[in-house]
């Protein structure tokens, strides 16, 4: 009998996740990230705060999107240990990034 491997995350950790996928409370599992996915409630949440933000607030929201494209690319270079943001690319979806690469 093999030894058994330790969680990748703790249970209590899983479960909060999960719990951002309202989805997986009806059982279900999704597998294929590679062109659409489930949505977390925190992406739902931001995009409705974007898109009022864009309805009743300021119409000209590209100062504060780049701003916010800047951090998120610096997230995903702090999460992969990239040397810099300036090497994280953003792409529409997996298609689009590669087909960018297929060109180059």
């Amino acid at each position: 009998m093999g030894a058994e491997s330790a969680p990748l995350l703790p249970g209590h950790i899983l479960e909060s996740v999960r719990a951002l996928f309202p989805h997986t409370q009806k059982g279900l599992i999704y597998f294929n990230h590679a062109s659409t996915g489930p949505l977390s409630s925190r992406v739902v949440e931001a995009t409705i705060r974007h898109l009022r933000e864009r309805s009743e607030g300021s119409i000209d929201s590209y100062p504060d999107d780049l701003a916010r494209i800047t951090g998120c690319r610096e997230n995903v270079r702090t999460l992969i240990n990239a040397e810099s943001a300036d090497r994280i690319a953003l792409s529409m979806n997996t298609s689009d990034a590669l087909n960018i690469v297929a060109r180059e």
